[in-house]
């Protein structure tokens, strides 16, 4: 039940509101500015433009994917079942399912920063490499997509842009898939949709959080903590729905 002086609570969505952060919080802020977001259960792009003063999202440019960081899991643990290759019964497959997705974090970690990493199981070491991942059909799927929904919201971001008298914007990654090498190639390069405005990639992470006082605590975890900062930061016009009213019904009502 509300009580008489309860605070208004309001919902954004995640990409909107690091791209909100992204805008005015990092050095060399920019008017216009494009945002991946992948999280565990889905992955977001938005775009946030700065127009006389007032920052306001790009509506034409959000899209939600519901493949992100958990899809990715699957994927990569389904090419390390492949490669034991030993693992012939239903029991002896779930037991490894187990113990790799136990360790899914680190060992992923390992594969986006080295391009390999190793798992033993059963007296066997399997080994997945970044070339084993893009080649999976389920991953170029789902980096098909990633991309097209990218080059979508790079075209609305490049009419506005122009519209606004500018000819160049920034791109950024977020969230906890922030470090995937797919995610960063697709912001660091120059899209072709672009046309005529220069896309300049940018690190998610300030250069400050990465000051000796955080004892390496803060830098790895920022493109987390931008989503949370950018909510508190965001302005009215940019709040998806208040209250009880769900996100399908604030698209439905233009809110």
């Amino acid at each position: 039940t509300r009580g008489a002086g309860a605070p208004e609570m309001g919902l954004i969505f995640e990409a909107t509101a690091a791209a909100a952060y992204s805008s005015i919080g990092l050095e060399n802020a920019h008017s216009h500015l494009i945002v991946v977001d992948m999280g565990a259960g889905t992955t977001d792009i938005a775009a946030l433009a700065t127009t006389g003063g007032r920052l306001g999202e790009i509506a034409e440019a959000r899209v939600t994917m519901k493949q992100a960081g958990d899809f990715i899991d699957g994927v990569i643990a389904n090419i390390a079942l492949d490669a034991h290759g030993k693992l012939k019964t239903a029991a002896q497959q779930t037991a490894f399912w187990r113990v790799i997705m136990a360790d899914m974090r680190g060992f992923k970690e390992t594969l986006f920063a080295s391009g390999r990493a190793g798992l033993r199981f059963d007296r066997r070491v399997v080994n997945v490499t970044l070339k084993d991942l893009e080649r999976d059909r389920d991953f170029r799927l789902f980096a098909g997509a990633l991309t097209e929904a990218y080059e979508r919201g790079i075209v609305a971001l490049r009419e506005r842009a122009l519209a606004d008298g500018r000819r160049e914007a920034h791109a950024i990654a977020v969230g906890g898939g922030a470090a995937a090498p797919f995610i960063q190639a697709l912001v660091r390069r120059q899209p072709r949709a672009a046309g005529k405005v220069k896309v300049i990639g940018r690190p998610a992470t300030p250069a400050w959080a990465h000051a000796p006082a955080f004892n390496g605590n803060l830098a790895p975890v920022f493109p987390q903590l931008a989503i949370a900062i950018g909510g508190a930061l965001a302005p009215e016009s940019m709040i998806a729905a208040r209250g009880g009213v769900s996100p399908a019904e604030a698209d439905r009502s233009g809110n």
